[in-house]
């Protein structure tokens, strides 16, 4: 079986291919060469992308309580200043704006000026002027204009200002009835300074003083003087039309005197600051509506919480008649009430303003049919709810629903401040499609965040997956962000529609509030429901599970397998589900090509299809008779009045502000006892103040307290999941991390075999190799040899007839491999030597019984045996021996030790079961090179002799014997520089290093691995690999642990080219095994699935066809890799009874 699914094809080897071709344009190679380079570019940025998410899911996974806390303190900032400031400063108008006139403010026309509008002062639209407005309150800056002529209409608002059913249209040169509007704005020298009453204007005496001036200017409007202006009429009354707060009492005294708190009452509850715009109390017999914008000036920053007015404004309508004489008028009527300075801005002219009743129906703003909204609501919950039902790896799935109905609630809420932040006003869109908007972009996200961060490798730790998991989801969810927010901009920029771009807008900042609650909040409250569901686990078992046990496999989530659809509607079904998952960044152009036909049918339906059928299905609208249009709007009793003809338009001109302000206090009323707060707080700067801590800094700091409480319930007991971790688990996040952001810049081809020509009958026990010959031997002392392509099976029992040998019915436990001898020992302490060349021959080397053999070896011309006693000895050809290790007096029961060294030459390890590992250097003899002691007594199964980083010291002198534990007198600790550095694993799994000089060993450190029995240590390219039960751990000479690689009882060898290769079991895919490679420096891990029972099946059927063996001889199979022994360039695999060939070359 060829395997090449994992060789890179970078074009290399493609260099010398073709010769004879053509070679490519210049402008081919230069565009190949850019695109190299933008490839290299964006792996560059795809690497540190995925890297500083998981930096930052790490950070957050680690800072739990602090990342929430911070959350609820951005969220509690955007939520209580700017949302209720958007209510505050969002008008009713939904029409669009953009072909207005452009008005002037009333007090910047001056003489010759002759503007197209006016207008009264400028309404708050956006946050930031809240925010001005409010700091030049607090720096005095506000007051110290208190005394100028301009201040008095600072923040009074005309009535054309604050309704859309008065549109002002440029219609100047027409024929319209003109109508003056002229104000009158009472005040006191007192009240203007900051003092008198608390209440301003609105103090008992002073409303008294208002009424008489009023009810004055009334009987001189309504007398027949001659040479005098005259007022408009009320409808079907001989009464002025005027707009004053005093129509609240009826305009009675007796009313004004008979209220025990005028202030409060006409300003209402403090709950009417939430309404747009702000309302006095509902009137019915006023003709228009009593704003406090139109009818008081200079008023409290926070009317109604404190009601206080400097300012009170008297609004009255004239006939274009005699208006020269309208001052002295006022003059008249204000020195028969009281003494007073009645004045008008000097550099200030008259404006006009044309005016256009516009219906209700017009001006309501688009409500989208319920219908609608309620079966597209109800189609969302069922997808979220089908969703949360899939969740299987939660702790809580009510709670992690109930957090995402949070956050779509807190999206909503940062949404709208953001536009409030932005000054973008959503008056042309429906407000109902408003949560849906934010349903439909945070569900999505939120269920994709949490299938895959679920679906991370369980053998990892909390940490380690919040990092991983953020990883991969960061990436599609960043890059879907931006391109939806650059596709969502270029439609607002085509589209060129109020109501559009509006909505255009809010999508915009429902991307970037949902994408920064994802980033934050949700993967943090995610990180904590994680954590309680391994920390319940742990509490119900004792102690965490193994990694190898938590999941199948630790590198990769098991992937779902969707069923296909087959009938027509279940495809139908299964179409609409992949349309609603385009919004992966790997279908964004089926989302473009969407968005564009979206654009392209928003520009060009309405010219093909009436758009009045369209707002019939989308918006709901009561149809209402054109007459009676002017019954029900507020202000149409005030149109009839001004324009009893019926003209289409009338034109109004707002002349110059008249103020008069009492010198004395009148009235003969005592000003009202408010409430306690208003007397404790009148001082305006430490109102602000006071209420900037009650609103904002009181319910940011309570929400923090009462979200310590929660956290520190849900984080309890997390110290015991700490704890509970296993050592060296996070390291495979970056092994992980590694795989999905870089590969190998090699090519490798590999090459995988069985050999069925001849099967073993039983189970391999035992192998050995060396050159082309290949020897193995099962558990029923069945010899295969394999030289040179040509395969022979021996057992034992027959071998040992045909050479007349004697009979020896006792397991095969050790092999070696000469050029042409196979050294055979047995259990019975029975060494024989196989010569395979021609003639072959069989030769015991022992004549008397010895110590069960445990490990052969061949150097130069001698043969080295390990005994289970503890001795070593060496055979010559001529079948001479002698003893080079003496049997130790204790220590048990000896087996060998594999001991790789960097060092040339051969070595030998020998470990007893108490835990004894001697070091053996073999030459001519066995010399001693060191002895160590496990502490704990755990037996030693491997171990790697390293050089130490000082000078190299001179060979110990060869010992005889040795006699464990206990020390000769000749080994004395030493002072000299130590020269090796012995590691070695136990049978715990407890990776052990020792500094040894002078065969004297000193213990440095214990390094606890905790993934069963340690079955091989090597050194290479300076680093140590250590093998385990299921990984590979790669450990710096330092004896850190920098990674591990997931190797399920698997096997593991290192390439000539310094790469890792590796046979293990599969779980994420049909195949049950999997070839593995990685460099030792870069553990990004390649991986190919590989079905070895099929191929055996397929080989061992052909073997059988072909009459090589019986078709009764089936092939045993395993669950595990126990080793892989290399013969020349290639791997020797034993797989139950079989031979694997495994081939790796590098291209």
């Amino acid at each position: 079986m060829q395997l090449n699914e994992w060789t890179l094809r970078d074009g290399r080897a493609d260099r010398g291919r073709g010769s004879s071709n053509l070679r490519a344009s210049w402008h081919a190679s230069l565009w190949r060469l850019w695109r190299r380079k933008l490839a290299r570019a964006y792996g560059r940025a795809g690497v540190a992308f995925s890297e500083w998410f998981a930096w930052h899911g790490n950070w957050i996974s680690h800072h739990q309580r602090r990342t929430v806390l911070l959350c609820n303190l951005v969220i509690a900032s955007l939520f209580y200043p700017a949302v209720v400031l958007y209510l505050l400063t969002t008008s009713e108008d939904p029409a669009s704006t953009l072909h207005a006139p452009v008005c002037v403010m009333r007090d910047h026309i001056y003489a010759g000026d002759q503007p197209a509008c006016v207008t009264g002062a400028q309404s708050p639209t956006n946050i930031w002027d809240v925010v001005k407005g409010s700091l030049q309150d607090l720096t005095g800056y506000v007051r110290s204009q208190a005394l100028s002529d301009h201040y008095p209409v600072h923040d009074l608002r005309l009535v054309w200002d604050e309704t859309p059913t008065l549109e002002v249209v440029n219609k100047n040169g027409h024929e319209a009835p003109v109508i003056h509007v002229a104000q009158v704005l009472m005040s006191s020298d007192k009240i203007r300074q900051g003092a008198g009453s608390p209440y301003g204007v609105l103090s008992p005496s002073f409303l008294m003083t208002a009424l008489a001036l009023e009810k004055e200017l009334d009987a001189k409007l309504l007398s027949d003087a001659p040479n005098k202006p005259s007022c408009v009429r009320r409808n079907e009354t001989d009464t002025c039309l005027v707009l004053s707060p005093l129509e609240y009492w009826h305009r009675n005294a007796a009313a004004i005197k008979a209220d025990p708190h005028p202030a409060k009452s006409y300003t209402g509850s403090p709950i009417r600051a939430i309404v747009t715009p702000p309302v006095a109390p509902a009137a019915a017999h006023s003709p228009l509506p009593l704003l406090y914008s139109t009818t008081l000036a200079g008023r409290w920053p926070f009317l109604p919480l404190f009601s206080r007015a400097e300012y009170l404004v008297l609004t009255y309508f004239l006939h274009d008649s005699h208006m020269d004489a309208w001052p002295g008028m006022v003059r008249e009527a204000m020195e028969r009430v009281a003494p007073a300075t009645v004045s008008m801005p000097r550099d200030i002219a008259a404006g006009t303003t044309t005016l256009e009743f516009k219906p209700q129906s017009l001006t309501a703003r688009p409500t989208i049919n319920y219908k609608i909204v309620v079966v597209g609501y109800l189609l969302l919950l069922l997808y979220i709810f089908r969703g949360l039902v899939q969740m299987r790896r939660l702790h809580s799935r009510f709670g992690m629903a109930f957090t995402g109905s949070v956050q779509l609630i807190i999206d909503l809420i940062m949404s709208l401040s953001l536009c409030a932040l932005l000054g973008i006003r959503l008056t042309a869109v429906p407000w109902p499609i408003l949560p849906f908007i934010i349903v439909v972009v945070g569900s999505e996200t939120m269920l994709f965040v949490i299938h895959v961060v679920t679906n991370t490798p369980l053998s990892l730790t909390v940490n380690s997956r919040i990092a991983y998991g953020l990883s991969q989801v960061a990436g599609p969810i960043t890059f879907s962000t931006a391109t939806d927010v650059l596709l969502l901009g270029v439609i607002g920029y085509v589209v060129r529609n109020e109501a559009v771009t509006q909505f255009v807008l809010f999508t915009m900042c429902a991307l970037v509030a949902d994408y920064f609650m994802q980033m934050t909040f949700f993967i943090t409250v995610l990180s904590i429901d994680i954590q309680r569901l391994e920390l319940a686990e742990v509490l119900m078992q004792g102690t965490r599970a193994p990694s190898a046990a938590a999941t199948p496999h630790a590198d990769m989530p098991r992937r779902l397998r969707m069923d296909h659809p087959r009938s027509g509607t279940a495809r139908l079904v299964h179409m609409l589900y992949r349309l609603w998952c385009m919004r992966s960044p790997r279908l964004v152009h089926a989302l473009a090509i969407v968005l564009a036909a979206g654009t392209a049918l928003v520009m060009y339906a309405p010219q093909v299809v009436s758009s009045e059928a369209w707002l019939r299905v989308l918006y709901h609208r009561a149809h209402v008779p054109p007459d009676a249009e002017l019954d029900q709007s507020p202000y149409g009793a005030f149109w009839r009045a001004l324009n009893p003809d019926g003209a289409l338009s009338v034109r109004v001109v707002l002349e110059p502000w008249i103020l008069a302000t009492t010198t004395t206090a009148t009235g003969g009323l005592p000003d009202a006892p408010g409430p306690w707060l208003e007397g404790l707080f009148y001082d305006r700067r430490g109102t602000t103040i006071f209420l900037f801590f009650l609103f904002v800094v009181g319910p940011i700091a309570l929400t923090m307290v009462v979200l310590s409480f929660i956290l520190h319930y849900l984080l309890q007991h997390s110290d015991k999941l700490e704890s509970s971790h296993q050592d060296g688990e996070n390291i495979e996040l970056r092994r992980l991390l590694d795989t999905h952001t870089s590969m190998p810049p090699d090519t490798m081809s590999m090459h995988l075999s069985v050999h069925a020509d001849e099967l073993h009958t039983a189970p391999i026990l035992v192998t050995a190799a060396s050159g082309t010959m290949f020897v193995s031997a099962d558990t029923h002392n069945a010899l295969r040899l394999d030289n040179q392509g040509a395969s022979v099976l021996w057992p034992l029992a027959m071998l040992r007839t045909k050479h007349e040998a004697v009979a020896d019915a006792s397991h095969i436990v050790a092999l070696a491999v000469k050029a042409g001898c196979v050294a055979i020992g047995q259990y019975s302490g029975r060494i024989s030597i196989w010569h395979v060349d021609a003639p072959q021959r069989l030769v015991d080397m022992t004549s008397t019984a010895q110590a069960p053999i445990q490990h052969l070896a061949f150097h130069a011309d001698m043969l080295f045996s390990l005994h289970r006693d503890g001795s070593v000895r060496g055979w010559l050809p001529d079948g001479e021996s002698r003893v080079l290790v003496e049997a130790p007096e204790s220590g048990g029961s000896w087996t060998c030790a594999t001991v790789h060294a960097t060092e040339s030459g051969l070595f030998l390890g020998a470990a007893s079961s108490r835990g004894h590992l001697a070091v053996y250097r073999i030459a001519d003899d066995a010399s001693l090179v060191c002895l160590v002691e496990n502490a704990s007594h755990v037996p030693l199964r491997c171990a790697a002799l390293l050089p130490s980083s000082t000078t190299e010291q001179p060979a110990p002198e060869p010992m005889a014997q040795m006699t464990p534990p206990r020390k000769p007198t000749a080994w004395q600790r030493s002072s000299a520089v130590p020269s090796h550095m012995l590691v070695a694993g136990d049978q715990d799994g407890v990776l052990h290093a020792w500094q040894v000089s002078e065969c004297v060993s000193d213990m440095v450190v214990d390094v606890p691995l905790r993934d069963g029995a340690i079955r091989d240590v090597r050194a290479a390219e300076g680093m140590l690999w250590v093998q385990t039960t299921n990984r590979v751990w790669l450990v710096e000479p330092s004896l850190r642990v920098r990674d591990s690689i997931a190797n399920p009882r698997g096997c593991v060898d290192i390439t000539p080219d310094g790469w890792l290769l590796g046979l293990c079991r599969a779980y994420a895919s049909e195949a049950r095994w999997e070839i593995w490679r990685a460099q030792l420096l870069n553990s990004a891990v390649e991986r190919i699935s590989v079905d070895i029972e099929s191929l055996i099946r397929a080989a061992v059927r052909d073997s059988v066809e072909q009459g090589l063996h019986p078709p009764s001889r089936l092939p045993l199979l395993t669950a595990r890799v126990d080793r892989m022994v290399r013969r020349g360039s290639e791997w020797m695999i034993p797989f139950g009874s079989t031979i694997l060939s495994l081939k790796a070359e590098h291209m």
